[in-house]
């Protein structure tokens, strides 16, 4: 049998990794995303980095100039290369080639690149505060520090470490055009470096508060405190980053060095190792998902749920039925949400929480994505006020973190409202009695002769009465009645054609004389034949009347989805709080009161904040929005009732089970079908146990058997198109996607072929063409996405833009344009995704990212952005595509080129697939239909002869589903109509369905008329109205203003974004301002006056290196 450290060996292999593409654990200079600040800066800007905790500086790169002159000093190929080495200057492989062919050309080459890097620099800082962005949208964490305290050490299994201790946190902010780096953070520890350090026999502790330190204080405070252990420790660092390979450290006792770099680092994750580990050394690590063998009993637990008559659930958002029952399912028992793109798996998770609100509970909610915690926030609206967003992003700031909490406090103390409970049911008591009565129906021989009878007189008079109704009930049945309207004087017509001779003295006469004035007394606005109505009435009774009277009752209304009242939750939760908070003893009583100065002041950063007052919060927020790196050590196992974890297959197993491991319930929303986690930094180890096998949480959650519900409806994509290849490739064509209603007969997918070429790298022709139409469209959406599948392209088009495109640099800012690469695209969409495939005929796609192991995940995702169009420009054809290692990435990747090739058409119905059609059902479905189909068209016929405007399709197709009927107003679509055959007797869930069916369409903005036997009879008179001229000139002008409404709606977008991003800038001015002093900044005339000076002495220099060549 294994021992645990057998049985878990991936994973604890996987939390100490050690690999030298891990910046956090093997530094090295390339000055894109990584530099040596003493080189970087001069002496003047160092200091103040140096030796202040709060800074501002300008950042310039006058050491380029002095390369300048050094390069052109330079007399051989070798004394050059070696000075560009020192100096950490990359050029191009082909000038390297070239150097050995031609020198002196190739030199002047060199020297004027670097010169033009000097006047250019301002786009590295660009491009290196873009990847920062991108690093920070994709797994939450910010990473642009500076490191420094360097030490190195081989460790036992000889792998070798050149990392920081510690970790200060900065920005980058351009002020009339010129970069300048920010820092108001704190110093941090390298809790990666910390944990490997500690695992190998370290005792690295400190017990005092590092982070109001500034470098040059904690540096010479550690070099005192630790001398005993570490003599060699170096009380001042100021100086060059001491450059270190694999090969020259040797050394298995610790060593310090010289030097702090600026660039791109993960150092977070100590919480989850460390709780990791712990789960693990306890042996609890099989405990914390449990799962049943019979999956029955989750199926059953959720259908009897689902329709029980005790179910009150709450949801703030609209839902389709599989989003139900996910919902219920989460509520009892360990859950898998499904959610393919689009599908709402944000709407679900938001339902569940207000759940969690109202009954009380608790939940953490985690994810590495920040836009999805984003999502969740966003929707929760106002019950938002109940989370605790806890990121660890650069804009977890003290204002923008206490602020809202400020606020709750504000509205706890002052409420003062009374609750009142309204709960939803997924479906009706009313509804369910429904179905259970159209057995009633089917088996009432007289339905409908009752039916027929009752709508003749209701179609044909202005307003019916019951009274109208007995009365005709009550007329004799031996008399004869005219086959007319109802006249003047019904006696005389009644005494004429039954020939009863005028005689006052006959009882007959008097009977029919009398029936006459009563009928023009009840019957006076019946405006059809008095006989034929009369014979309708002959057979029927009282009881029939209310036998029709209680369907009538019962008959639904095929309303949207309904939602619960936002305040009322947000009353119910605010009791539940208020009421713990009195019966507080003084303890607690005092300990509020620190906690809400605490707040008010805002004197703590967040994460001390939250360690601080972990009681507090626990007792407040029921709710805890975190990141799998969040510091949650002060929750305990199965402390909150549900855990959350959204996009959980992008989290590794080991960072999310520390998040499970606190909760009761586990909820794991995902899809295996998208990207797996991101794994920046290196690899990962494998073996042949489970946890060596997969990756994220949700494979592993999949791998156990959890429960899973499929969300199978799309949203986002406003035309099919863009999702049916995803569905029918990777969800066996069990989506359902539709175009919207307002779609336009503009193809939805554009592909533009141009003769390309992959090339160092790049794809020139693509990336320009891809910019040239970004640039176009950029006004036009709100959100655009410029998306390529190499990373190199998309590096080459960032590049582009910053040098030549100001446009889309501000759109980009204005996070208007997002770039992206195929593999950092989960959890972005857009209106328009412009996609550069970049690979030509000659590419190997086998050994690219979309043709290797996992590409057809990455595929799905970047083909499932867009909700409007998406234009994928390629040089590739598919019969380009060659896949001799019969890769099923390679040959999804060529299936989708062939998808490409088809039209628009043919894209949107691909995934419509019956796997259980057969000729019967067409039949079945075609008699069903024929009787109220026919009417329905016949009814339409006569009104296009008198308006041609108007026109009609049956079976009208929009995606994988299909309208009965569609009407169309000038080829624009106006009123649809859908067939209730009432084929959901006994049958609660059918039923559902089929309300799921009208209000997914309804969601698309589709207006849907759903018509049955009944009602068609019935509503006859408004569909008359629906094609009045009125209504079809009030539908023309309401579709002009909703045309105009889009361009306004659009241009006050822009100015929201561009106002957003002036208010971000601004509270962060602020914010720094409240910890900067004057003599922290360096202000713009000292750097204009000490740039002007370092120039002058370059110039001076380039000067003798003149004189010295001639």
């Amino acid at each position: 049998m294994k021992t645990i450290d057998e049985r878990y060996k991936a994973i604890l292999d996987n939390l100490l990794e050690v690999t030298s593409n891990d910046p956090s654990i093997f530094t090295t200079i390339n000055n894109r995303h990584f530099f040596d600040v003493y080189k970087l800066f001069n002496p003047t800007h160092f200091e103040t980095i140096y030796k202040n905790k709060v800074f501002e500086i300008p950042i310039i790169e006058t050491s380029l100039l002095k390369l300048v002159g050094l390069v052109e000093k330079a007399e051989t190929k070798e004394e050059l290369e070696n000075l560009l080495k020192e100096n950490e200057y990359i050029i191009s492989d082909y000038n390297a080639r070239m150097l050995n062919n031609n020198f002196a050309e190739t030199k002047t080459k060199i020297r004027e690149s670097i010169n033009a890097s000097f006047q250019k620099s301002t786009i590295k800082w660009k491009l290196l505060l873009s990847k920062a962005n991108e690093i920070n949208d994709e797994i939450n964490i910010w990473p642009l520090h500076l490191s420094f305290m360097y030490v190195s050490l081989v460790l036992d299994d000889n792998k070798v470490i050149y990392a920081p201790l510690f970790f200060k946190e900065v920005f980058i902010k351009f002020r009339n055009g010129i970069p300048n780096l920010i820092s108001n953070g704190e110093i941090h520890l390298n809790e990666k470096l910390i944990f490997i350090l500690n695992n190998q026999g370290f005792n690295f502790s400190i017990d005092f508060d590092i982070s109001n330190y500034s470098i040059d204080e904690l540096v010479k405070k550690l070099s005192v405190e630790w001398n005993t252990y570490y003599p060699e420790i170096l009380n001042n660092i100021g100086s060059v980053f001491d450059k270190k390979t694999n090969e020259t450290i040797l050394n298995q006792s610790l060593q310090f060095h010289t030097g702090i770099v600026l660039g791109t680092f993960l150092p977070a994750g100590g919480y989850s190792r460390n709780r990791m580990k712990e789960i693990i050394d306890n042996d609890e690590i099989d405990d914390i998902i449990s799962v049943d063998f019979n999956k029955n009993t989750y199926k059953n637990k959720v259908k009897n749920s689902i329709f029980s008559k005790d179910l009150a659930l709450f949801k703030i958002t609209p839902t389709n039925y599989s989003q139900d029952k996910a919902i219920i399912s989460s509520l009892c028992q360990n859950t898998i949400i499904w959610g393919p793109p689009g599908t709402g798996k944000s709407q679900t998770i938001v339902n569940i929480l207000t759940n969690v609100l109202v009954y009380g509970k608790s939940a953490i909610v985690a994810s590495q994505k920040k836009a999805a915690l984003e999502v969740i926030r966003n929707r929760l609206g106002s019950l938002s006020c109940f989370g605790l967003f806890i990121l660890t992003s650069k804009d977890m700031k003290k204002r923008s973190f206490f602020a809202p909490i400020k606020q709750y406090l504000d509205f706890l103390e002052n409420y003062d409202n009374e609750v009142k409970i309204d709960y939803l049911k997924i479906i009706t008591d009313k509804e369910k009695l429904w179905v259970d009565t159209l057995v009633e129906i089917q088996n009432n021989e007289k339905a409908n002769e009752i039916i027929q009878a009752y709508f003749y007189l209701y179609n044909n008079i202005d307003k019916l009465e019951d009274e109208q109704i007995k009365f005709i009930l009550s007329l004799p049945k031996n008399i004869i009645y005219p086959e007319t309207n109802i006249e003047k004087r019904m006696d005389k017509v009644l005494i004429k054609i039954n020939k009863v001779f005028p005689l006052p003295f006959l009882k007959r006469y008097k009977s029919i004389k009398l029936l006459g004035v009563e009928i023009n007394k009840n019957l006076n606005d019946f405006k059809a034949n008095l006989a034929e109505l009369v014979r309708a009435f002959r057979n029927l009774d009282t009881y029939d009347i209310e036998w029709l009277n209680k369907i009538f009752d019962l008959m639904p209304n095929y309303d949207l989805a309904s939602i619960s009242n936002e305040e009322m939750i947000k009353n119910i939760a605010a009791s539940r709080i208020i009421n713990k908070i009195k019966v507080f003893d003084k303890a607690m009583t005092r300990r509020y009161r620190e906690f809400a100065s605490s707040v008010r002041i805002g004197n703590l950063e967040p994460y001390k904040f939250v360690k601080e007052y972990a009681d507090m919060i626990k007792v407040l927020f029921p709710i805890i929005i975190a990141t799998p790196d969040t510091d949650l050590s002060k929750w305990n196992k199965n402390e909150f009732d549900f855990g959350i974890m959204d996009e959980s297959s992008q989290i590794f197993i080991e960072k999310g089970l520390p998040i499970l491991y606190l909760s009761n319930i586990k909820i794991l929303a995902g899809d295996d079908k998208q990207m797996k986690p991101s794994n920046w930094f290196g690899t990962r180890s494998t073996d042949d146990s489970i946890f060596g096998n997969v990756e994220s949480l949700l494979d592993y959650a999949t791998s156990l058997g959890v429960y899973n519900i499929l969300l199978d409806k799309n949203y986002r994509s406003n035309y099919a198109s863009l999702m049916t290849f995803s569905s029918k490739y990777f969800y066996n064509s069990s989506l359902d996607v539709i175009d919207i209603a307002t779609a336009i007969k503009d193809s939805a997918i554009e592909v533009i072929q141009v003769d390309g070429e992959w090339l160092d790298n790049k794809n020139i022709k693509e990336a320009k063409k891809a910019l040239e139409l970004c640039n176009g469209y950029i006004d036009k959406y709100k959100k655009i996405i410029l998306l390529a599948f190499n990373a190199k392209q998309r590096e080459y088009l960032t590049d582009l833009i910053y040098e030549a495109y100001p446009k889309l640099e501000a759109a980009i800012n204005e996070r208007r344009l997002m770039l992206r690469n195929i593999e950092n695209i989960q959890g972005d969409e857009a209106d328009l995704v412009i996609c550069t495939i970049a690979y030509d005929k000659n590419s190997k796609i086998n050994s690219t990212y979309v043709g290797r192991s996992g590409g057809m995940n990455a595929l799905n995702v970047a083909i499932s952005r867009a909700k409007d169009k998406m234009i994928v420009i390629k040089t590739i054809k598919s019969e380009d595509v060659s896949n001799l290692t019969n890769s099923e990435d390679t040959k999804i990747f060529k299936e989708w080129l062939k998808f490409l090739e088809l039209d628009e058409n043919q894209r949107k119905t691909i995934s419509v697939v019956n796997a259980n059609y057969n000729e019967e059902d067409e039949l079945k479905i075609i008699k069903n239909h024929s009787e109220l189909e026919q009417n329905l068209l016949d009814y339409l016929d006569n009104i296009i002869k008198l308006n041609p405007s108007i026109k009609y399709i049956k079976d009208y197709t929009i995606g994988t589903l299909n309208i009965d009927i569609a009407t169309f107003i000038d080829d624009k679509i106006y009123k649809c109509f859908i067939f209730d055959e009432f084929e959901y007797e006994n049958d609660y869930e059918a039923f559902v369905i089929l309300k799921d069916k009208l209000n997914f369409l309804r969601s698309k903005k589709y207006d849907m008329i759903i018509l049955n036997s009944i009602n068609w009879l019935r509503d006859k008179n408004k569909i008359d109205e629906h094609y009045s001229q009125e209504s079809i000139d009030m539908f023309k002008e309401q579709y002009n203003q909703m045309i105009e409404n889009e361009k306004i709606d659009l241009l006050n977008y822009k100015h929201t974004k561009e106002v957003e991003l002036k208010d971000e800038n601004q509270d962060a001015n602020e914010e720094f301002d409240d910890d900067i002093n004057n003599n922290q900044i360096v202000t713009k005339e000292q750097f204009i006056k000490e740039l002007t000076k370092e120039i002058n002495i370059i110039e001076a220099l380039e000067g003798d290196i003149q004189n010295e060549t001639e």
